[in-house]
């Protein structure tokens, strides 16, 4: 049950209820009950998990349509993880959220500047520069002419492509100002 539960908490990217846990403990006890093994059984109810909504989508709860409110602090964890890490919240942020450590300014911060440094943050240099500078298309679109230009292999696309998302990461941990990059 408890392999479940962390399972099932790391991908939904927040707390389960007992109601989700009790069923997938159901998955398992059917499977077992089928004859299979533990290991097949617990992978029976991994499964279920990975095809669920909450694990294939970010879902967010949500209150009354049209009116402002705070995301929750798991939501807000999540955000802070698909944001800097292109990634879901690791075990130590989705703590920080359920801490409630979140939901001041310092924890936050603590927590920014932790995922910042980890080298999982990069992905924020490669997507933000990929798409908003275009640097994604160097090399898959954007081609190199043989002719006009036999210099440009793919090894130098590949290399434009992560100096950019080098250089935008930097800008981002080391908060500098974007009259940097211009």
């Amino acid at each position: 049950e408890e392999s479940l539960r962390r399972f099932m908490r790391l991908a939904y990217r927040r707390p389960v209820t007992k109601e989700e846990v009790a069923s997938g403990m159901g998955q398992l006890a059917e499977a077992r009950v089928q004859g299979r093994t533990e290991d097949d059984a617990l992978a029976a109810a991994f499964k279920t998990v990975l095809i669920s909504p909450h694990f294939l989508l970010r879902v967010e709860e949500s209150g009354e349509p049209g009116k402002d409110e705070s995301v929750s602090l798991p939501d807000l964890a999540s955000r802070m993880s698909y944001f800097l890490w292109a990634s879901s919240p690791d075990e130590r942020l989705l703590t920080a959220a359920e801490d409630g450590r979140l939901s001041d300014k310092a924890g936050r911060e603590n927590e920014i500047a932790r995922m910042l440094l980890d080298a999982r943050s990069l992905a924020l240099g490669e997507v933000f520069a990929g798409e908003w500078l275009g640097t994604h298309n160097v090399g898959p679109r954007i081609r190199k002419d043989p002719i006009d230009n036999p210099w440009c292999t793919e090894s130098l696309m590949k290399a434009m492509r992560d100096e950019t998302a080098f250089f935008v990461h930097s800008l981002i941990r080391e908060n500098a100002p974007v009259a940097r990059m211009i």
